[in-house]
């Protein structure tokens, strides 16, 4: 059930009453179950209390004939003609057959012995076999519990055939497919959710196999049509491919279904008595009704459609609705939040969260989503019908976010999730140190107090190591992590975490073959927190060596299911089980399809854990690694990000990274502003469970204003993607020996933070002359006022102010003499950024590697601050 405001729903049930009137009929018969049938033109309606059958007209909702049929009538199901009905007997209990056109009810029949301990064998739910109205197939259970099954079997004329499944997992509901040699049916027991695929032949019932997961646990119906199978959990389910097609939006919890060639029918209890009906469009799935009906007595058990052009739903034993759905009064839009959960709270110790959902209006279109939390944050989330609302700043305890989204007319849908945090914990899956990594982790305090920060190193062995920093208020420090005992030579994933206030933390390896200089460098910025699923746009494996490192911080065996996205090829999957508390390393290279390929990857976590991505190049008898760079994944796929980094020309070379982990192909358009305000624009198509590589220097067409040129990218995509950037120098591939990449982010923000920075040769790592730039995205249009507080490991912090102007990208240079920030030398500093406006940061480090210019290169992207 959708958690919109009560108010709302009021004012709008309020006003539907009259024309509601005249949409729905009420036909005072207590019916449990209903059928049509197209010979008769009649609706027939179990009633469960007077042992009988009732006849209503759907054209004029009178009440005809009712007949007995025997003791306790419950579920009904009618052959393909309309000829025959059979009616399930609970006080048999077994199952009888009526002939329609003369209502002559035959001998019943039971179904099959009972257990001593269980009791009799009932019906569960039936299915006429196509094409032949004498057999019908059932799903048994036995008397003692619903849950309890009593498998599948198949009756000619009553005679069961000799071939049943066995009692367990067996099948609550049921349906054929396209003929009657296929059934399937989906199990309720245990909260398994399980979808079965049966073959039906003369000698009876066989099961093919079982999949798990495929319409979430415990549904209500389900039906096959158009060549998929339609659950109350409102999923497409493709059943020879045992795979989930879609989900539809904005359904809450449903009791009944009737997909039809006119819509896609959902009913279910929406606000005490009042039913939901959605419809959607069987082709393109969009929404195309959202009605209310209003005073029903009870929780509808049954729909279907009639001929006479209007649905009729029993309500449980009390009156039956005749709905014309052309004629329902429209409801306003429908907001759901899918993730990272559909229930009302959740907890997490992390200083932000991404949210993401869908959204749908039957009668306009959506024109915005906003979230706002009662913190006093608020924003705009990327996104219509299907949204995401990025990195939404977080304070301990209790915080509470409203989702809202608009529809051309200004109606408005609302969703809400209460977030309690209890701590702030950040994850980095990479580092390493040794003869040939050096790991240095940065921790920077924006807030005017002390701060106190847990840390905790997961080795691959299973080892943990922990120590506490403080870090003074308005300052940053730098922790050697090859200095803590222990770690001197391993590698490890690490966690930081605070009681009291978020802080920015951020990663830097340095390597290279002792006794020669480092020459290479990647850094990243950690994740908010561990989570089920993470995406990856880059990897290759030929040139480049890739790797996934993978924490689970969880105190017991993990397991991650790899999805590899190969650009031009089909999706390859894979499996790894992950030791508890541990970081495991995953080679690309060790995986023999994807060498000589590049790929997108998806990790899907069975409890809550951390991915990230670390790429090198070179082999001897040139350098080892001679370049590199790291990426931790992003959790949620958005339809828009902002990359601030990227630059052009004969010493450097960008490449967007586009992955689409949908099954359906998006558009995606590339919006490039420039350090001059130049702006360009190209639109390219990412197929579904496919990868792209877009080179800003060989766009097409040609864009002769990006051939030297320092730039930002906006992506926006008609789905949701993930985006990266890829940077790489000098010159083109044979030259290159360093890169650095960082994904985009979902959201422009007013306030960031920074943990890494150098400039000079700072005391304690090897000289190598660092210059840093912080670089500032505009997509607004308003010019930004930006001010940023640099901290420092000691003495006071230094302000600076800049005017970002709107639709350009701007540097902010802390570099030697020529540096913006002429008072930080020789050392190592983080940053807040606070703006008038919203904007995109990143951070770009460089340092010489003896003759090389830049030989070391990292970046990040700004930390969202509260």
């Amino acid at each position: 059930m959708s958690r919109s405001v009560l108010a709302a729903v009021c004012a709008v049930l309020f006003c539907a009453q009259t024309a509601n009137a005249q949409a729905i009929r009420i036909v005072p018969v207590p019916a449990n179950h209903l059928v049509y049938s197209p010979l008769t033109g009649r609706l027939y309606a179990s009633v469960y209390a007077a042992d009988s059958i009732t006849e209503i007209d759907p054209a004029t909702g009178s009440i005809g004939v009712s007949f007995p049929v025997g003791r306790h009538p419950d579920q009904l199901a009618i052959s393909d003609t309309g000829e025959y009905l059979y009616v399930a007997l609970e006080g048999l209990p077994g199952v009888v057959r009526v002939h329609l056109p003369t209502r002559t009810v035959g001998t019943p029949f039971t179904l099959g012995a009972p257990d001593p301990v269980a009791g009799a064998r009932m019906v569960s739910d039936m299915a006429v076999l196509p094409g032949n109205p004498d057999a019908v197939a059932v799903a048994r259970h036995f008397a003692d519990n619903f849950f309890h099954h009593a498998g599948v079997a198949v009756y000619d004329l009553g005679v069961p055939r000799p071939t049943t499944t066995s009692d367990a997992p067996g099948s609550n509901y049921i349906s054929f497919g396209a003929t009657a040699a296929r059934l399937y049916g989906f199990t309720n027991q245990n909260g398994l959710g399980t979808f079965n695929r049966l073959d039906v032949a003369p000698s009876g019932v066989t099961l093919v196999d079982e999949t798990p997961n495929l319409s979430g646990s415990f549904i209500d119906d389900m039906k096959f049509f158009g060549g998929r199978v339609i659950t109350s959990r409102a999923r497409i389910i493709d059943g020879e491919a045992r795979t989930t097609v879609a989900t539809l939006p904005g359904v809450g919890f449903p009791y009944a279904l009737e997909p039809t060639a006119n819509g896609l029918f959902f009913v279910s209890v929406y606000l005490g008595n009042v039913w939901s009906l959605r419809a959607f469009d069987p082709a393109t799935l969009a929404l195309t009704l959202d009605g209310r009906i209003p005073g029903a007595p009870q929780n509808p058990s049954d729909m279907v459609a009639t001929g006479a052009g209007t649905l009729a739903i029993a309500s449980g034993g009390h009156d039956v609705y005749l709905v014309d759905p052309a004629l329902l009064q429209a409801a306003p839009p429908i907001l759901t939040i899918e993730s990272p959960t559909r229930f009302d709270a959740t907890a997490v110790d992390s200083s932000s969260i991404t949210l993401a959902g869908t959204s749908a209006d039957a009668n306009g279109s959506i024109v915005g989503v906003t979230w706002s939390t009662n913190r006093g944050f608020a924003g705009a989330a990327a996104g219509t019908t299907t949204w995401t609302a990025g990195d939404i700043p977080l304070a301990l305890g209790s915080n509470v976010i409203t989702v809202t989204a608009t529809d051309n007319s200004g109606q408005t849908a609302v969703d809400t999730l209460e977030v309690t945090v209890g701590a702030f914990t950040s994850f980095l899956a990479e580092g390493a140190t040794g003869s040939f990594f050096d790991y240095d982790l940065a921790l920077a305090n924006p807030s005017p107090t002390s701060v106190d920060a847990a840390i905790t190193f997961f080795t691959q062995a299973g080892a943990t190591v922990s120590q506490t920093v403080t870090l003074p208020a308005r300052s940053r420090r730098t922790v050697r992590v090859d200095e803590v005992p222990g770690l001197e030579n391993t590698t490890m994933s690490t966690s930081v975490r605070t009681t009291t206030t978020p802080i920015v933390v951020e990663r830097t390896m340095r390597w290279g073959t002792p006794p020669g200089p480092q020459y290479g460098a990647h850094g990243d910025k950690a994740t908010a927190g561990a989570a089920s699923t993470w995406y990856f746009a880059e990897g290759a494996q030929g040139f480049f060596f890739t790797y996934l490192l993978l924490a689970n911080p969880s105190a017991s065996t993990n397991t991650a299911e790899i999805l590899w996205l190969i650009e031009g090829q089909s999706a390859l999957p894979q499996t790894v089980t992950l030791p508890p508390k541990s970081r495991t390393t995953i080679d690309a290279g060790a995986v023999p399809l994807l060498r000589g390929t590049s790929f997108g990857i998806v990790v899907t976590f069975a409890q809550p854990a951390v991915a990230e991505r670390a790429m090198y190049f070179g082999t001897p008898p040139d350098q080892l690694f001679k370049a590199g760079h790291d990426s931790a994944g992003v959790t949620t796929p958005s339809t828009q990000w902002f990359l601030a980094e990227g630059a052009t020309g004969p010493f450097f070379e960008t490449f967007i990274l586009l992955a689409n982990p949908g099954n359906l192909a998006v558009d995606v358009n590339l919006r490039f502003i420039t350090q001059t305000g130049v702006e360009v624009s190209r639109t390219v198509t990412v197929d579904g469970f496919a990868r792209r590589t877009v080179n800003l220097e060989a766009l097409s067409p040609a864009a002769p204003e990006l051939t030297n040129a320092a730039v930002s990218t906006i992506v926006t995509a008609t789905g949701p993607i993930v985006a990266e950037r890829a940077q790489y120098w000098p010159g083109g591939g044979a030259d290159w020996y360093e890169a650095h990449n960082s994904f985009g982010v979902t959201a422009a923000r007013t306030r960031w933070g920074l943990a890494e920075g150098r400039v000079g040769n700072p005391a304690g790592v090897p000289a190598a002359d660092y210059q840093t730039y912080v670089l500032l995205a505009n997509p607004g249009t308003t010019a930004a006022g930006v001010t940023i507080t640099f901290l420092r490991d000691t003495g006071a912090p230094v302000v600076r102010t800049f005017t970002v102007p709107p639709g350009s990208r701007f540097n902010v240079a802390v570099a030697g003499p020529l540096s913006t920030v002429p008072e930080l030398a020789d050392e190592m500093f983080g940053a807040v950024i606070d703006s008038t406006q919203p904007i995109v940061v990143e951070r770009a480090l460089y340092g010489n590697a003896g003759s090389q210019v830049f030989g070391l290169g990292t970046n990040a992207t700004g930390t969202p601050l509260p």
